[in-house]
């Protein structure tokens, strides 16, 4: 063969000679008009090829995850929310918590150009501590797109080291401990008996408190001190303890 050329010329696709190969190469996206193939032998003969029609496509599918958020915390499950799309239509949609040693198809239906994920998926074997999601689609030409997102695990509640009072305390009594949990707390609260839970604030950042509070105040029965911890997952922790009123000295005896 000595020359080919695309009867009518595309703009979509060029098509050279390799050797007694034809190669036909990407110019641009899009859909060429029917063309053929027309080959020129040294001996001036023509062969010409039935009308092909082809689509040409270099773009990757986009890929936006909306849930989780970034940098999120979650507990034992997370919602994953994601869309993807493709013009050219989609071949396939999977996601991976392993850092893509393994992947989860996402169904499809048959020339798909789009598609909303929305899963619940389970953390159950993930240890605590900072996870990626990969969320991977690939289109009917091959083009692959990975969208990553960070989350935080933190399926262990805050640990409350409460160093006083101890239990049965009396009166006047300073209480003072300190939280130990894998992220940031949302709340750090104390109530008194059955009251309102009040904000406990002058906690330093290595989750260290004071709260001086007076338990003799008008208080004949024992008063239960409760302090409640939750983290930005959601986790709580409750720690009590019970305080009473000062004991009411007894009058000296008369003198005989």
């Amino acid at each position: 063969f000595k020359v080919i050329r695309l009867e009518p010329p595309s703009d979509a696709v060029k098509a050279e000679l390799d050797g007694n190969r034809v190669v036909v190469s990407w110019q641009k996206d899009g859909l060429s008009k029917p063309t053929s193939l027309v080959v020129t032998s040294r001996e001036k003969h023509e062969i010409r090829s039935a009308p092909f029609i082809f689509r040409t496509d270099s773009t990757p599918p986009t890929v936006r995850i909306d849930a989780p958020p970034g940098g999120s915390m979650v507990v034992d499950s997370l919602r994953l929310k994601s869309r993807v799309e493709d013009l050219g239509g989609l071949g396939a949609v999977s996601w991976s918590l392993d850092q893509g040693a393994n992947w989860q198809d996402v169904s499809l239906q048959p020339g798909a150009v789009s598609r909303d994920v929305d899963e619940e998926i389970s953390l159950g074997a993930l240890a605590d501590g900072p996870g990626i999601i990969l969320v991977k689609a690939s289109d009917a030409s091959g083009n692959e797109t990975i969208t990553p997102q960070v989350f935080i695990k933190d399926a262990s509640k805050p640990v409350i080291s409460l160093d006083s009072p101890i239990d049965g305390a009396w009166g006047f009594t300073p209480v003072f401990g300190h939280i130990t949990d894998l992220g940031r707390l949302a709340s750090l609260e104390y109530r008194i008996g059955d009251g309102e839970y009040q904000k406990i604030t002058g906690s330093t950042p290595d989750k260290r408190f004071v709260l001086p509070t007076d338990f003799g105040t008008d208080r004949s029965e024992p008063a239960v001190l409760t302090i409640r911890a939750v983290d930005l997952a959601g986790n709580e922790t409750l720690e009590t303890r019970t305080v009473q009123d000062l004991p009411t000295p007894e009058a000296p005896a008369e003198p005989i």
